[in-house]
């Protein structure tokens, strides 16, 4: 067996056809007092190098919040020569074993980092925000095998408090047919909400109800996440209305109608709001409106309703007594009578 004294050069050729690497080296030896250059040519077959490389984190974050991504990967028999990390085409952060030091960071804006935690996997980000929304990866070179692979996924920060939905109706009562309008919201947030609404329990279907954002006038990035439900009151049915398709019919029991909402956001979010009570009330009727009921009666017959200027058969009645009784006192005076008449 011949040694190898010093190296001058090695190089090694990977292929992926049958995964084998052939490793050459390029030595000069002493040999009476002449160098002679020997070449040697290992084969190491079977070898898979870099593979599976995965991007694992959350996909939704609370702004604020710390976030750890981690880039895996399996070696056999290889070695890292450098592990890269960008948010959508930016490079932010490089991790090369054999140079001192190995980290190396770029700034970004709305990216900031805990060095300590940062490795040949891992990337810690501090305290995120809506800035630093976007398509994060990680690219993997191997050594020996010079192979490379990227593996990417999406982070999308959310400005959301803990408030619970609030709901909002027009009036607390309502005559049966009436149309009672109602809206749940949830206010200061980045993202449009998912709404879903109750009404005695039952939940009302997402067709009937529609949903809108409102600019918040302070902060651009932010806006208020509102739905409409709008229904016809009744004493064992209400009618949703639907603008765009037409409306549709849920048949509930009792005469006071319950209404609750929930509002979700990814997997962040999911609060239901404090449930209301509508009232239906019912119509009541006084001595003026019958007497308002009884002007507006329609025509009986065809014939018209109006007032009589005769007098009645009793007030005339009263009339002719009193004249007769007139009359015989008249007459009895003249003869010397007297009379006492109670009326």
């Amino acid at each position: 067996m011949v040694s190898c004294s010093s190296v001058s050069c090695q190089i090694s050729f990977y292929t992926p056809a049958c995964g084998c690497l052939f490793v050459a080296k390029l030595c000069k030896m002493m040999s009476h007092d002449r160098y002679v250059t020997v070449v040697y040519l290992s084969l190491i077959s079977g070898l898979d190098g870099l593979r599976n490389v995965r991007l694992e984190g959350p996909h939704h974050v609370r702004s604020g919040e710390d976030v750890i991504l981690r880039c895996n990967y399996d070696l056999d028999n290889d070695s890292i020569y450098v592990v890269k990390f960008y948010r959508d085409s930016n490079e932010f952060y490089r991790f090369v074993p054999k140079e001192v030091p190995p980290k190396r960071f770029f700034p970004s804006s709305g990216l900031a980092f805990n060095e300590v935690y940062c490795n040949e996997h891992d990337i810690f980000l501090r305290n995120v925000s809506l800035e630093t929304t976007g398509r994060f990866k990680c690219a993997v070179s191997a050594e020996m095998t010079f192979q490379t692979f990227i593996a990417a996924q999406d982070l999308v920060i959310v400005e959301i408090d803990y408030s619970p939905p609030l709901i909002e109706v027009d009036q607390p009562s309502y005559y049966p047919g009436e149309n009672a309008k109602a809206n749940c919201s949830v206010g200061q947030v980045s993202h449009s909400l998912n709404f879903t609404w109750f009404i005695n329990d039952q939940e009302v279907p997402k067709a009937l109800h529609r949903q809108i954002t409102i600019p918040d006038a302070d902060v651009p990035s932010l806006m208020k996440s509102v739905s409409l439900l709008q229904f016809e009151m009744g004493t064992t049915s209400f009618t949703a209305l639907d603008s765009t398709k037409g409306g549709g019919r849920t048949s509930l029991n009792g005469d006071d109608t319950r209404l609750k909402c929930r509002a979700e956001l990814f997997d962040l979010y999911s609060e239901y709001s404090k449930e209301i009570v509508i009232q239906t009330t019912q119509p009541r009727y006084s001595p003026s409106n019958q007497d308002t009921l009884r002007r507006s009666s329609p025509p009986i017959n065809g014939g018209a309703v109006a007032a009589s200027s005769s007098p009645s058969p009793t007030v005339l009645s009263s009339w002719r007594n009193l004249i007769l009784l007139m009359i015989i006192g008249w007459t009895g005076a003249k003869r010397g009578l007297h009379f006492h008449f109670c009326l």
